[in-house]
C-alpha cells in the first residue's frame, strides 16, 4: 500500500501559519506583560502621591492632630509609630483591618516599598511629623481596575490574534499555492513523460529566476534523455541490422552446401565462408560488447609503465602486411616515451585508427603514426578530407559517410566509437581534423605521469 504524503502546499500553509501564530504569541505576550508593567507603575504613582499628600496635610485639622485629610477615595491609609501605636485611620477601616495594616507596615523596609496583598496594592514609607519623627504610613489601593483593564486587554489580544491568524493563514495558503504551482507543473510533466508523451515540454515561466532555471534545466534535461533515447534506438537498430547480415549469409551458405551432395573442395568453400561471416560475427559482438561496458563505466584499465613508441611500432609491424598488399607505405615516428597506460587499450585504440585510415588511403599513399616529445599521438592519412561538421559525426556508432565504401572495406562503424570510449576511459580526448595538403588527422594525449 502506498503511504499518503501530506502535500507541499498545506505543509507551507501550516509551516507559516505556525511561525506567524508563535510569532504573535510572542508579540501580544510583549504587549501584555508592557501593559501590565505601566498599569502598575501608574497605579504606585498614584499611589505615591495621594501618600504625600496625605503627609503633609497630616496635622492641618481643627485640633491639630494627625488625621487623614481624603476620607472619600477608593484608598485605605493608616499613621503608625514604629512600636505599633495607630495615630489615625481612615474611617473606611474597622480597627481589626487598621491592625492588620499596622503589623504589614512594620514588617515592610523603613524607607520606601510597594508590594501586593490580596487583592489589594500596599504602600509603606516614612512620615515624620512635628514631635514624631519616626511616624510611618501604610496605605493600600484596590487592584480590581488594574484587572479590569488587564482583562481588557487580554481580550483584545485574543480577539487580534485570532484575526491575524486567519487573515495570515489565507494569505498563506494563496502564497504556498503560488510557490507550488511551479512543482504541480513539473510532477504533472513526468508523470505524462512516464507515460509516453516524450515530446512535451514546460512553458518557461517568470515567475523567479529559481523557478525560470528548473524549468529550463528539466527541458535541456528531458532534451537530453529524448535525444539519448533516439540514439539508442538507432543504435539497437544498426546493430540488428549488422548482426542479421552475417547471420544471413552464414545461413544461406550452410542451406546452399546441404541441398545436394558436393565435393570436398566445394565443402572447404562453403566452410570457408561460413568461417569468415563467424569471425565477423565475432568482431561484431565483441565490439557491441566493448561499447556496452563503456557506457557503464566498467572499462577495466590495468595501468604499467609501457613506451609508447613501442606501442607505435608493434602496431606498424602487425599491419604491415596489410599496407603493403593496399599499396600503402606505413611510417612510424617519434622517440621513446615512457607513461604509465594499459598498453593493450593503447594498442586498441591505435589498431583502429590505423585500420580506418589504411581503409581510406588511397594506393601509393602513406599512413603515418607519430609520437610527440609530450605524448600526442597522432595517425595521418592521405584520403579525403571531411568537412569539420562531419569529423564529429564519423566517432558515432556504426558512422557510416559513405556506406557502399564503409561496406565494401570491411567496416562495421565501430572502430572509431571504441577508440574513442577508451581514450576517455584513460582520461583523454580523440579528435580528428582535415590535413592542410588533404586527408585526415586522429590525434589523442591519454598519458598519465611520464
Amino acid at each position: 500500500m502506498t503511504p499518503r504524503h501530506t502535500p507541499l502546499r498545506v505543509q507551507l500553509a501550516l509551516g507559516f501559519c505556525l511561525l506567524l501564530s508563535a510569532l504573535l504569541l510572542l508579540a501580544f505576550l510583549a504587549v501584555y506583560r508592557d501593559t501590565r508593567a505601566s498599569l502598575y507603575q501608574t497605579l504606585d504613582r498614584d499611589l505615591l502621591s495621594l501618600a504625600r499628600t496625605e503627609v503633609s496635610s497630616a496635622i492641618d485639622g481643627p485640633n491639630g492632630g494627625p488625621h487623614f485629610h481624603n476620607q472619600t477615595g477608593p484608598h485605605q491609609g493608616v499613621l503608625f509609630q514604629p512600636n505599633g501605636l495607630i495615630l489615625a485611620a481612615t474611617s473606611s477601616l474597622s480597627p481589626e483591618q487598621a491592625r492588620q495594616m499596622v503589623e504589614r507596615g512594620q514588617a515592610a523596609p523603613m524607607e520606601l516599598s510597594f508590594q501586593t496583598v490580596d487583592n489589594d496594592r500596599l504602600l509603606t514609607m516614612k512620615a515624620p511629623l512635628p514631635g514624631l519623627p519616626l511616624a510611618r504610613l501604610v496605605m493600600r489601593m484596590p487592584l480590581q481596575p488594574v484587572w479590569q483593564n488587564l482583562r481588557e486587554v487580554r481580550f483584545t489580544l485574543a480577539w487580534w490574534g485570532i484575526l491575524s491568524t486567519l487573515l495570515g493563514s489565507f494569505v498563506a495558503w494563496l502564497l504556498a499555492v503560488r510557490l507550488t504551482r511551479p512543482v504541480e507543473r513539473v510532477a504533472g510533466l513526468a508523470e505524462r513523460v512516464i507515460g509516453g508523451h516524450t515530446g512535451e515540454r514546460l512553458t518557461l515561466s517568470g515567475e523567479s529566476s529559481e523557478v525560470h532555471q528548473l524549468q529550463s534545466s528539466l527541458n535541456q534535461m528531458l532534451d537530453e534523455l529524448e535525444l539519448r533515447a533516439a540514439q539508442q534506438r538507432q543504435f539497437v537498430a544498426d546493430a540488428s541490422h549488422e548482426l542479421r547480415n552475417p547471420l544471413h549469409a552464414l545461413q544461406g551458405t550452410l542451406e546452399v552446401a546441404r541441398r545436394r551432395p558436393r565435393s570436398t573442395q566445394e565443402y572447404e568453400e562453403s566452410i570457408d565462408i561460413a568461417l569468415v561471416e563467424t569471425r565477423r560475427l565475432s568482431r561484431l559482438v565483441g565490439d557491441l560488447l566493448e561499447l556496452s561496458r563503456s557506457d557503464l563505466e566498467r572499462l577495466e584499465l590495468r595501468r604499467e609503465r609501457v613506451d609508447l613508441l613501442d606501442l607505435l611500432q608493434a602496431c606498424g609491424q602487425a599491419h604491415s602486411g596489410r599496407a603493403a598488399q593496399l599499396g600503402l607505405h606505413l611510417q612510424i615516428e617519434g622517440e621513446s616515451r615512457p607513461a604509465q597506460l594499459d598498453p593493450t587499450r593503447i594498442r586498441q585504440i591505435l589498431d583502429n585508427l590505423v585500420d580506418n585510415a589504411l581503409r581510406h588511403s588511397p594506393p601509393g599513399g602513406t599512413v603515418c603514426l607519430r609520437l610527440h616529445d609530450d605524448g600526442l599521438v597522432e595517425v595521418l592519412d592521405e584520403g579525403e578530407s571531411l568537412e569539420p561538421k562531419e569529423y564529429e559525426r564519423i566517432f558515432g556508432r556504426f558512422a557510416r559517410l559513405d556506406d557502399s565504401r564503409q561496406r565494401h572495406s570491411g567496416g562495421l562503424g565501430l572502430g572509431l566509437a571504441i577508440a574513442r570510449s577508451l581514450v576517455e576511459a584513460h582520461g583523454g580526448q580523440l579528435r580528428a581534423e582535415a590535413r592542410s595538403g588533404g586527408g585526415s588527422r586522429f590525434f589523442f594525449r591519454v598519458e598519465k605521469g611520464a
